[in-house]
């Protein structure tokens, strides 16, 4: 048993196996993350802030690209993820997490 040859027949082929240590986003295939990017990069830095920080980012991709609230919080929570924006939370006068402030970190 333990000296027993390998062939081909004795091997499992797995036919749905990905290749990669990691798996691309969904979005990656329909250019919705993509189109993310792209509309992040033409926003107005305002004070070292997207968009100044008076207007939401979600809600922003939303009206530029038709995006629900739930998906472009998903993308803005991706590109954190990946390092390429960077959130700083901006505090309300009662002292609770009111809007996040973004910075971005790409051209």
């Amino acid at each position: 048993m333990r000296n027993q040859d390998i062939s081909e027949d004795n091997i499992i082929h797995c036919t749905n196996c990905h290749q990669a240590p990691y798996r691309l986003p969904f979005e990656l295939f329909n250019d919705l993350f993509r189109q993310t990017v792209y509309e992040i990069s033409r926003m107005p830095i305002i004070d070292g802030y997207l968009l100044g920080g008076e207007v939401s980012v979600a809600s922003a991709l939303v009206r530029r690209c038709g995006y629900s609230l739930r998906t472009a919080r998903r993308h803005i929570r991706r590109l954190e993820q990946s390092g390429l924006i960077v959130s700083t939370p901006k505090p309300t006068l009662t002292g609770l997490q009111g809007i996040n402030l973004y910075r971005r970190l790409f051209d």
